[in-house]
């Protein structure tokens, strides 16, 4: 009877070589996932503070932040809105006044007058 060790053990090495590269495959497959999951969670929160703070959103002015690292974005992020301008709450107010309408309506009168070559 020969010995059949050396076969057994050379069918368990490319056995364990082979499940080895299937989940090296699966692990660079779920770390792909999550680094596209993490691009697109900064993306939106890029967003979101573009928008708190009235910017427009452009790939170009957003590339920069979505490269930082979380603990970096989040303080950039919170020294903008802390710093954000604060204008004052009136400007936001709707406000009619009669003088303002009253000042075009005029003014559009004697546009209209000096078209048509009436005094």
């Amino acid at each position: 009877m020969a010995d059949q060790t050396p076969e057994i053990e050379s069918g368990v090495n490319d056995a364990v070589i082979e499940e080895n590269k299937t989940l090296k495959a699966k692990v660079a497959e779920l770390e792909n996932t999550i680094a596209e999951f993490k691009a697109e969670q900064r993306n939106n929160q890029v967003k979101a503070l573009f928008a708190e703070l009235g910017r427009d959103y452009c790939e170009k002015s957003a590339s920069v932040y979505q490269n930082m690292d979380a603990e970096t974005f989040a303080a950039v992020a919170e020294d903008m809105l802390n710093n954000k301008p604060k204008l004052p709450e009136k400007l936001f107010q709707e406000q009619a006044t009669g003088e303002t309408f009253t000042a075009f309506s005029n003014a559009g009168k004697k546009l209209l007058n000096q078209v048509a070559g009436v005094n």
